[in-house]
């Protein structure tokens, strides 16, 4: 069995398509085919594609995601890697190991984690207490006695392990690290750029701002750090590109623009953020339904639970004790229940149960992939 790496967790820490009716998956099934997620039959792993076709048959007792065109598969106790078609690309050597991320992939070697690239050459020694992914700078979070600090693999250790906690590098060049209860930001050099005085604190969302908590008030600051939006709110969401971020105050939530203006009056009991399409879950007298960025009512509350909107215009909602799909006018893709279910994938299809065993359906509600699977993971596109 694969031995967990310790990962000690920071909130928020670790941070598509446009589907047309072609296919029955919402995709041609050319473009359906390059995609892939790990499947579970009878106790074994193995993978199918959007389209519905295993494409490599159920025969590894563990196994992983692809990511880079290359997945963990375990053998004999040992694991190695696979490509798409199958073959064994890295021989099963490693007692644990992980998706690629940025060309490199974490092992471990005899209680100790290291990094691998593409060709399986060990580029780090296995001497670490943990490694997270190498981030798109170059950077890897590690571990040493339970303290937080970042390598690289051309210099070794560049930040040193300091901290209680510690996220990868953000686009900005900042990343979230944890001292004792506090949180702040550090530059790829070391340098407290965010001072450690916040009791939670989130990536930074594309309009530069993140959600900051203190004294038990969140705000929003800048990637300098300085305060933007004061610390008033009970709670609050990140931005997202419609300008908009979802505030709780006295109990109530409602939704801000980037001036603080309050902009949707704060009634609802729940809210989600607003999706791509303009449409955001609000809960009221205990039922969800959806609003525009007007404040509009699109969907009237009728449900108990309810997920996002998916970029392919469906979300999932209870019913009936189970589960099923609205689209953005609020009718149901077909009648069936589902007794559990995801919300639809880039793939163009969605991961639901039926009858006790796991399949996929595509937006007409037919079944692609068909319910037979003790588990599907989550669909990653492996060919371009």
């Amino acid at each position: 069995m694969k031995k967990a790496m310790k990962f000690w967790g920071v909130a928020s820490l670790l941070a598509g398509l446009v589907l047309s009716g072609c296919g029955e998956s919402g995709l041609d099934e050319a473009e359906a085919s390059k995609y892939y997620a790990l499947v579970r039959e009878d106790g074994l792993y193995g993978y199918v594609d959007a389209a519905g076709d295993s494409v490599i048959e159920p025969q590894y007792e563990d196994a992983g995601d692809f990511s880079e065109g290359l997945a963990y598969v375990q053998v004999d106790d040992k694991y190695g890697y696979i490509d798409i078609n199958g073959e064994i690309v890295i021989e099963p050597q490693f007692e644990a190991s992980y998706n690629f991320s940025n060309g490199y992939a974490v092992f471990e070697k005899e209680g100790y984690f290291g990094l691998i690239d593409t060709q399986g050459e060990v580029v780090l020694e296995p001497e670490y207490d943990g490694i997270y992914y190498v981030g798109e700078n170059g950077y890897a979070t590690y571990v040493e006695s339970e303290a937080f600090g970042f390598l690289t693999i051309e210099d070794g250790v560049v930040v040193p392990a300091e901290y209680t906690a510690a996220g990868m590098f953000m686009e900005n060049g900042l990343a979230i690290v944890q001292n004792n209860e506090y949180y702040g930001m550090i530059d790829e050099t070391g340098n407290l750029v965010v001072p450690l005085e916040y009791e939670y604190l989130e990536i930074f969302a594309e309009n530069g701002l993140a959600v900051a908590q203190k004294d038990g008030k969140c705000g929003f600051i800048n990637e300098s750090g300085k305060e933007v939006l004061p610390f008033e709110y009970d709670s609050a969401y990140a931005f997202t590109e419609e300008g908009m971020a979802a505030v709780c105050m006295d109990e109530k939530w409602g939704f801000i623009n980037e001036k603080g203006e309050m902009v949707i009056d704060a009634v609802y009991e729940s809210v989600h953020s607003f999706t791509k399409n303009g449409l955001a879950a609000v809960r009221k007298d205990g039922l969800y339904g959806f609003i525009d960025t007007t404040g509009a009512v699109v969907i009237e509350p009728a449900y108990e639970f309810v997920s996002s909107f998916s970029e392919n215009g469906y979300a999932l909602v209870s019913a009936e004790g189970g589960w099923t799909y609205i689209d953005e006018t609020g009718n149901t893709i077909s009648d069936t229940i589902y007794s559990n279910a995801d919300s639809f994938s880039e793939a163009g299809v969605a991961v639901v149960k039926e009858n006790g065993s796991f399949g996929c359906i595509s937006p007409t509600g037919k079944m692609v992939v068909k319910a037979k699977y003790q588990s599907i993971g989550a669909f990653t596109k492996v060919k371009e």
